[in-house]
């Protein structure tokens, strides 16, 4: 019975998914974005939410989520997702810390998660306002990007590739460097 219901929405909700090109996609990505980097502390901590078809028209989360830190956030769009609607998209924001932390860069973590909800991932590089988008139909992750050298937490050394995807638009703004703030904290305190 599960198997049918699933085909006949699928059927009825396929014709909605063509109406998501990539330009309205991006375009609803590019503000989710910009909204989600002005939330309470929006360039301070990784905000999160997805892009879904409603009613014919790309609508962002109601609220982006967050857990309050600079480098890791929740994403089940699963749990976001309303009854009904189709999963198009996911977005993340990345804040601005380049001392510790590859902004313009999508890392393994949010790979796995465009892979597989299988749909597009965008994330804004709050550094530069930058947002990327990188496609698991259309793009791999050897085509852009670079390696680096990452430390486990148990102390090995690991290389990693990090894609930048494509650069897709811009959110007008762009955050601090919290790196350059912590240095300046820690200057004052001793």
């Amino acid at each position: 019975m599960r198997v049918r219901l699933g085909l006949l929405l699928a059927a009825v909700l396929w014709p909605s998914l063509s109406c998501a090109d990539d330009v309205q996609l991006q375009a609803a990505a590019l503000r989710a974005l910009r909204w989600a980097f002005y939330a309470p502390n929006g360039y301070r901590w990784e905000y999160s939410g997805i892009l879904e078809i409603h009613e014919g028209e790309i609508v962002r989360s109601l609220v982006p989520r967050t857990l309050k830190m600079v480098d890791a956030v929740e994403m089940d769009a699963d749990k976001l997702r309303t009854p009904g609607n189709v999963l198009v998209g996911i977005y993340h924001t990345h804040p601005c810390k380049p001392d510790e932390y590859f902004s313009q860069y999508f890392s393994p973590q949010d790979l796995v998660s465009a892979f597989y909800y299988h749909v597009p991932s965008f994330i804004l590089d709050e550094c530069t306002g930058e947002v990327h988008e990188f496609d698991p139909a259309h793009d791999r992750a050897f085509d852009t990007g670079t390696v680096v050298k990452v430390i486990r937490k148990d102390g090995k050394r690991l290389w990693v590739r990090l894609p930048s995807g494509r650069v897709i638009g811009d959110i007008g703004d762009e955050g601090p460097d919290l790196s350059a703030i912590e240095r300046l904290m820690a200057q004052t305190i001793d």
